[in-house]
Formats: C-alpha cells, sequence, structure tokens
C-alpha cells in the first residue's frame, strides 16, 4: 500500500491531519503535534487487550515504554487490507542497536493471573508442543526435505537435551509457581532498536533468564560477542544458582533455528537455516565459555555431551 493511502487511513480513524509518512523496514513512522508515532502491524492482536493492561502498568514507573493509541471506534486495532494495525505514541527513547546491558529484566509483574494469555512462564509445555509440531510438519513430508533432515535431527535433539535438562533442574517443583516474573520479550529481532525494543506489543511475562538468554543467542548469531562484556553483565545481574541453570537451558532450546524452519516452511526457501548449520560448532563452543564462566561462581549442573566436546 502506497505512503499516500496509508496517510489517508490513519487521518481517518484516528481524527490527525498528518502530511508527512515514513516507512521503514514495514512500520510507518511520523510527526503530530510534536508527537512521535509509529503505526505498524500486530501480529498478536488476540493478545491486544492484555498487551494494553500490562503496557499500561509498566508506564507508571517505566517511561521508556510506547502508549497504544486508541481509534476514533475506541479499538486498539484497526483493520486495513484484512490486516490489524496498532498506532503507538512514541516514547522518547533513542532509535539505538540494543546492547546487552540494556535487558535489566527487573519490571516485576506481581499479578500474573491477570496476564495468563501473555504468560510463557511454561518452557516445557511449549518446547514440547513445538517439537511435536515441526516433527509432524517435517517427517510427513520427507521427501521434500531430505536436504534439510540431518540439521533437524540434530536441532530436535538439541531442543529434546534442553527440556531433559530443565525438568531435571526442576524436579518436581512447578515452574509456573516458582519465582517472580517480569517484563520479557518475545524475541530479539534483526534490525531490532530500542524503538521497538520499548514496543509494547512486543511484549510477555517470564522469568528474567528468558530476556536475559534469547538476546545472548540473538548476540551470537547477528553480531560478533564479547566474552568480556557478558562476564561483566553476569557480574551485575548477580544470577542465582536456579536462574543459571534456566539460562542454560534456554541456552540449549535453538529457539533461533525453528523460528528460521518456520519461516523456511512458508517462503519454501531453505537458504537461512544453513546459516545455523555452518555455526553449530561455534555455537556450543559459546555455550562452553559461559559455563566455564559461570560455573566458577555457581554450582552448575554440566552438559555433559558439550563439555566432553569441547
Amino acid at each position: 500500500m502506497g505512503e499516500c493511502s496509508m496517510k489517508d487511513f490513519i487521518n481517518y480513524y484516528y481524527q490527525f491531519n498528518i502530511t508527512d509518512l515514513h516507512l521503514c523496514h514495514g512500520k510507518y513512522f511520523f510527526l503530530y503535534n510534536g508527537n512521535h508515532y509509529m503505526f505498524k502491524v500486530c501480529e498478536y492482536a488476540n493478545d491486544i487487550e492484555e498487551i494494553f493492561l500490562l503496557s499500561e502498568y509498566i508506564n507508571h514507573d517505566n517511561k521508556f515504554y510506547h502508549h497504544l493509541v486508541h481509534n476514533k471506534n475506541n479499538s486498539l486495532i484497526t483493520m486495513i487490507d484484512h490486516k490489524p494495525f496498532v498506532l503507538l505514541k512514541l516514547s522518547n527513547i533513542m532509535n539505538a542497536s540494543i546492547s546487552l546491558f540494556d535487558i535489566k529484566v527487573n519490571d516485576f509483574v506481581p499479578s500474573r493471573e491477570r496476564f495468563q494469555r501473555l504468560n510463557h512462564f511454561h518452557w516445557v509445555l511449549f518446547w514440547e508442543k513445538k517439537v511435536d509440531y515441526f516433527e509432524m510438519q517435517i517427517m510427513s513430508r520427507q521427501a521434500d526435505f531430505y536436504t534439510i533432515l540431518p540439521m533437524f535431527h540434530y536441532f530436535v535433539g538439541m531442543a529434546e537435551n534442553a527440556i531433559q535438562y530443565l525438568k531435571t533442574v526442576l524436579g518436581n517443583k512447578r515452574l509456573d509457581r516458582l519465582e517472580n516474573l517480569v517484563v520479557s520479550h518475545r524475541r530479539f529481532t534483526k534490525n531490532m532498536t530500542l524503538v521497538d525494543f520499548y514496543d509494547p506489543t512486543n511484549l510477555i511475562i517470564d522469568h528474567r533468564a528468558r530476556d536475559i538468554t534469547e538476546f545472548l543467542k540473538y548476540s551470537f548469531f547477528s553480531t560478533p560477542y564479547d566474552l568480556k562484556t557478558i562476564h561483566d553483565y553476569f557480574e551485575i545481574i548477580s544470577l542465582s544458582d536456579f536462574e543459571a541453570h534456566l539460562v542454560f537451558a534456554r541456552l540449549l532450546f535453538p529457539t533461533f533455528y525453528f523460528d528460521a524452519l518456520e519461516f523456511s516452511l512458508r517462503s519454501g526457501s531453505f537458504s537461512e537455516l544453513y546459516v545455523f548449520e555452518s555455526k553449530i560448532d561455534d555455537y556450543q563452543f559459546f555455550i562452553n565459555e559461559i559455563y566455564n564462566y559461570l560455573s566458577k561462581k555457581i554450582l552448575i549442573q554440566p552438559i555433559n555431551w558439550i563439555i566432553k566436546k569441547m
């Protein structure tokens, strides 16, 4: 859709009178009455009411998060060409790259019962469902996917190791009853900036180990990582023994691969998957380096097949 047409939709649904609109990475940006706005497709429209409640809750203490804006029909979702859009009034955050030290994981959410759809602290259940889903998709069409089968089996094996590791760490504990949850992010993605980081439509609630580990994985595959920076960060956040085990479980679970596989199944191209295949040994080394550092300070159950290989 052209910028002129989108500008007309925004002016109509939000009673604005904007004249300039800038498109960047699929999102529309504009300035109106001295405030900056972003108009974008909302991938999680079914969760929008809880997302709004969460954003209103955290904005009392953290003014960096953007505000969702209702349209003239008092709805948070605006349907355009059968796609759900949301309008965000942006905070005064610099549009810069995210660093590890931006992952502060200290926005606690004490009333998790209010956010059942956004509560992602059910890792074993989610991971088992994800593995089952992809095994059904791939194994039912092996002839179509024969070139990626060895890589697929490797990462499924890694995922199953992560699930078993987490179950062993938990023992008889209920993961969803253990600790306070914090404001977390669904994913860290390519070209993500602080403007995206403080976008409430990307928020969930989870254990603080999630954002820490997912950003480490994102950093490994997107930019050259610096072990000293990681060590300095761990010194600041002071992981407990239990939290360190959660970090290791998430490091072992290949979220990055399954996200790329989902995209490949939709697009029919497997080129992105081979990037991960070429970095398997490097990633195992990365996990081992983090283990070596933390094990000097915390009693951590080792991931034997990785430690032995190194």
